[in-house]
């Protein structure tokens, strides 16, 4: 009895020493989307591009600043997965927003990618399922190689 007593102090020890990954601060906005981008107005192309900085191991490891990037593509991100991986409905491959995060200057980058995790699956009420999904595209070079 006292083992499993000891046991459960240790554990809850451990648990209550270890720090949530989650952000200091964070702003989490919407962007309006001022349409299709005019190839002869350079300066509204470049301001319309999706930008992701800072962080641990740039210029600003305290300060994450994500602009006109698609919540599929902070997923991306966020995940390491690519956009092909990601279901869901189409506005989170539409729709811009922008996030300011504030994190620990002495995070290190998986640190940080944890503490986005968090930070999206708390903001946007994000729900995920790992499933397997065989793609048309592999099964169709797997005909065409003579494997099936």
């Amino acid at each position: 009895m006292s083992r499993f007593v000891l046991a459960a102090v240790a554990v809850a020890t451990a648990l209550a020493q270890t720090p949530i990954a989650e952000v200091e601060a964070a702003a989490v906005k919407a962007q309006r989307s001022s349409g299709p981008i005019d190839p002869m107005q350079p300066e509204t192309a470049i301001a319309e591009m999706p930008l992701m900085k800072g962080g641990p191991g740039s210029t600003t490891p305290g300060l994450i600043r994500y602009s006109n990037v698609t919540l599929a593509s902070l997923i991306t991100k966020a995940w390491g997965l690519s956009t092909s991986q990601i279901a869901g409905p189409a506005w989170i491959k539409q729709d811009p927003y922008s996030i300011d995060a504030v994190v620990p200057a002495h995070a290190t980058k998986a640190e940080s990618l944890v503490m986005i995790q968090n930070l999206l699956l708390s903001r946007f009420k994000l729900a995920y399922d790992w499933t397997e999904k065989i793609s048309k595209s592999i099964n169709s070079r797997w005909l065409r190689e003579g494997h099936c």
